[in-house]
């Protein structure tokens, strides 16, 4: 059986959607544990905790979970490269 490109697309969407509360998850219990808000990990806080608890999570999220750069940076309103640069500082 041959799969149209259009099955394969749903199915790789599919699998997408299925990862990102994954995502989330990550993004949460990061910042409970570092007592920061989702809403400043995901502003533009220059704090050390909010800093810090952002550049774990994006390790995390890179290295441990998987995520591409790209996917990271939309949950966090951040550009891939900015994760790029907190992954490395991590």
């Amino acid at each position: 059986m041959t799969l149209t490109n259009a099955q394969i697309l749903r199915a790789r969407d599919a699998a997408i959607a299925a990862r990102l509360p994954q995502l989330h998850s990550i993004i949460h219990a990061v910042c409970n544990g570092m007592g920061v808000s989702v809403a400043d990990m995901k502003g533009h806080s220059k704090r050390d905790p909010v800093v810090i608890a952002a550049r774990k999570q994006a390790a995390i999220c890179a290295r441990e979970a998987g995520f591409s750069w790209a996917k990271i940076g939309r949950a966090m309103n951040r550009n891939h490269s900015t994760i790029m640069m907190a992954v490395n500082k991590a």
